[in-house]
């Protein structure tokens, strides 16, 4: 056992707790037959990952769970260190964990940059090779190393290119992972990758594969936005008829990645974000093509369409121009004849430029950085994306329980329903947190059950968290249906995707009053909240207490769960 040769004992442990690899697993057996026998599995596990190369047939076994086991309990003895073949295999497990790279991952890969390189290349082309032309997501090890570090990132784009130029074919999703790296990455000349790129465009879009074609056209803008925009109008035109409005509507309603970027936007390249020629010539493209007036507008469940991401880009390119803060630039939008019905709006937007461009700072510059970082900076992580989240969900449940406008008030006086809180709660989230995370009600998910809310981050590896509401004084939610529902529906239903990370059920009391009301003569007047599980009854405090608990329970180290309450009874 403690040679790592019993792999099939080593297997079995993992097995019963496959969601918290490395402590997991030797507490199981800890708990199972005592101290001891759980040491000789944490030395079997540390040994497993240095002596057993893992096979490509093996990646997707519990055997690349059995040697990320190992490494995670010699991560928290000390810096993983070894031959060069045994850093090597700890690339190889590394590159097969969940969702993303472990925490140990991109220190020994900067410490060991050849050995990662050889590895991250091997691993890249045998994914290239496997991967099905048609398939609707990028391979999972080349998103792990875009979105892992931008050194990281950056040592593999040459090699992308590389295998590009020398036409390898890939699916949509790899090929558009692969254009983001080389277009984001420092490492490859800007005049090469933009020659690459024009070229890319020019022969995806003359064989009418649009959908191709807006791929290298995106990374394009990444690199020069100058040159992606003469591209576009030496095939659609700069008038924007009919039959080139049609076409650029395909182009801003597709579907983009978001990943490979960095915490520090400086290690990126992003030529848009800073040419306010550009933006606003796509401004008023967008604005011929895909006027506000065509926005969709939606009442219940759906899921986001061309419609949609066409509405959010015309958003994207007026935002990225007001923080690229260029007053002439909005003036000339503003004077644009083809724009006269829009003019206000632009004066609008240039207003709201120049009042933040002129804001005086009440801050230090430290004191700055930290407000900003702990508040308005993007979530680089799980755990910050999730952070934000209850931010905002805690920040409106108060504003909505103790707003001087009483917003609560629909509440209370009786016939709302759950669908009203749930879309009180998606519009104001959207306000809040647009340039972080897109909220989409009742979503279609895994198992076909729907979320009332599900909240996706704008960087797609950080993943969604699944909000479930419930108006929990209705008499039909019973305490039982409402305690067995945390695990059942939120964590066993809407969880069930890999990238759901979070989940959080939040309990609404409208009932009336707090407490209940009696007569002189003992008489019910009026019944306060009241649900009983077994035979105890809870009034909403101390059922939101039982089910915290529960909570706390459901929580390991790749599922968060939490639940939240608001009582808008009588104030």
């Amino acid at each position: 056992m403690q040679s790592g040769r019993d792999v099939d004992a080593l297997v079995w442990a993992v097995k019963r707790v496959p969601n918290d690899l490395g402590n997991g697993p030797v507490k199981f057996v800890r708990g199972k037959y005592g101290t001891l026998v759980a040491g000789w599995f944490s030395d079997g596990y540390r040994a497993f990952w240095r002596q057993h190369p893992l096979g490509q047939d093996e990646r997707d076994s519990y055997l690349a769970y059995v040697g990320l086991s190992g490494l995670a309990i010699d991560a928290q003895q000390g810096p993983i260190s070894g031959s060069e073949e045994e850093i090597s295999n700890a690339f190889e497990y590394g590159l097969c964990n969940p969702n993303s790279a472990p925490d140990w991952f991109v220190r020994v890969a900067k410490a060991n940059r050849a050995v990662y390189l050889d590895v991250a290349q091997r691993v890249i082309s045998e994914e290239y090779e496997a991967g099905a032309v048609d398939s609707p997501v990028p391979a999972n090890r080349l998103r792990m190393i875009a979105d892992a570090d931008p050194l990281l990132r950056d040592d593999i784009a040459p090699y992308l290119l590389d295998q590009l130029n020398a036409g390898t074919l890939l699916s949509r999703a790899n090929l558009a992972l692969s254009l983001r790296v080389i277009a984001l990455s420092m490492t490859v000349d800007a005049a090469k990758a933009t020659d690459f790129l024009e070229n890319g465009f020019r022969e995806a879009f003359i064989s009418f594969d649009l959908t191709t074609s807006w791929i290298w056209l995106d990374a394009l803008f990444l690199v020069d936005s100058t040159s992606a925009w003469n591209c576009l109008v030496s095939v659609l035109g700069d008038d924007w008829d009919l039959a080139a409005s049609s076409v650029f509507r395909e182009f801003l309603g597709r579907e983009t990645l978001h990943g490979g970027r960095s915490q520090d936007l400086s290690d990126d390249r992003d030529d848009l974000s800073r040419n306010s020629f550009v933006l606003a010539r796509l401004i008023r493209a967008t604005y011929l093509a895909w006027p506000p007036s065509r926005d969709p507008f939606h009442e219940g469940a759906y899921s986001p369409g061309v419609a949609d991401r066409a509405t959010d880009r015309r958003r994207y390119y007026v935002a990225a121009l007001g923080r690229a803060g260029d007053a002439a630039a909005f003036d000339w939008l503003i004077a644009h004849p083809q724009l006269a019905a829009h003019s206000e709006s632009f004066k609008y937007d240039k207003d709201q430029m120049i009042r933040s461009m002129a804001r005086r700072p009440s801050f230090d510059v430290s004191q700055a950085a930290a407000f900003l970082n702990e508040f308005s900076k993007a979530p680089e992580t799980v755990a910050e994306f999730r952070s934000m989240v209850r931010r905002h969900l805690r920040a409106l449940l108060d504003k909505l329980h103790l707003s001087d406008d009483d917003e609560s008030y629909v509440f209370r006086r009786g016939g709302a329903r759950e669908d009203d809180l749930r879309n009180w709660l998606a519009g104001r989230m959207r306000d809040m947190g647009d340039r972080y995370y897109t909220v989409i009600r009742e979503q279609e998910v895994a198992k076909e059950n729907r979320p009332d809310l599900r909240i996706h981050a704008r960087k797609r590896e950080l993943g969604n968290v699944s909000v479930e509401i419930k108006l929990a004084d209705e008499k039909h939610w019973t305490g039982r249906i409402l305690k067995d529902a945390l695990k059942t529906q939120l964590t066993d239903q809407y969880m069930h995707e890999f990238e759901s990370h979070s989940g959080i059920y939040l309990l609404a009391n409208a009932a009336k009053p707090k407490i209940a009301e009696y007569d002189k003569k003992g008489n019910l007047l009026r019944g306060a909240f009241s649900k009983k599980i077994g035979s105890t009854n809870y009034n909403f405090s101390s059922l939101i207490a039982l089910l915290q608990e529960d909570a706390k329970l459901l929580c390991n180290d790749e599922r968060f769960v939490e639940v939240m309450a608001v009582d808008l009874s009588e104030r």
